[in-house]
């Protein structure tokens, strides 16, 4: 008994080791890298920025923001700032942000979400008037949620707005809240 027990100890430690090994090396987010992640759902937030000419330069800015706020997840040799998963340009390129297995950093409290932000100021302008999303930047939101909810099984009842779970106005009062749902809730693949 006493040599079963010892190899048992003696594999456990093997076996805590190489968890360290591999937690040292590629991060504590290993176990949802190699177990794929459960999300709680998705929130959909704006940059509250100008949407500029260049998505790729804008969604740097916004990683180098976030990095100033200490947002910072590491995995693999490398640390992913940017609070995101996906962004979303007017034209509709969807850019990735982090890989979607590491927790966001978009939502307090909610971070076992998927964080989409759509490139832009939706809010309310000095005129009194906010922007809306662009068709195909609204087409391409569409088409990436509805590709996350099948992927992860999520209903629309967990696609959020921000503003749906804290105390804020993103993604602003120019999204069309009744709209996207309604084409979240249409049946098929497409926007």
């Amino acid at each position: 008994m006493l040599p079963l027990v010892a190899a048992v100890l003696l594999l456990g430690g093997i076996a805590n080791s190489a968890a360290y090994a591999l937690a040292a090396r590629v991060g504590r987010y290993w176990p949802a890298y190699v177990l794929g992640p459960q999300p709680a759902g998705i929130v959909l937030h704006h940059s509250a920025t100008d949407a500029g000419s260049d998505p790729w330069r804008l969604r740097d800015g916004i990683d180098r923001g976030h990095a100033g706020r200490g947002w910072g997840a590491f995995f693999g040799g490398r640390v992913y700032h940017i609070g995101y998963h996906y962004l979303v340009s007017p034209e509709g390129k969807v850019l990735p942000g982090r890989p979607e297995w590491l927790p966001g950093a978009h939502c307090q409290g909610h971070n076992d979400t998927i964080g989409v932000c759509l490139l832009g100021n939706l809010a309310e302008q000095d005129s009194g008037r906010a922007q809306h999303p662009t068709p195909a930047q609204m087409d391409a939101l569409v088409g990436l949620v509805k590709d996350l909810m099948r992927k992860y099984g999520l209903s629309p009842e967990q696609v959020y707005l921000h503003r749906d779970l804290g105390p804020t106005e993103c993604p602003g009062e120019g999204f069309p809240r009744e709209e996207f749902y309604r084409r979240l809730r249409r049946s098929g693949s497409g926007p």
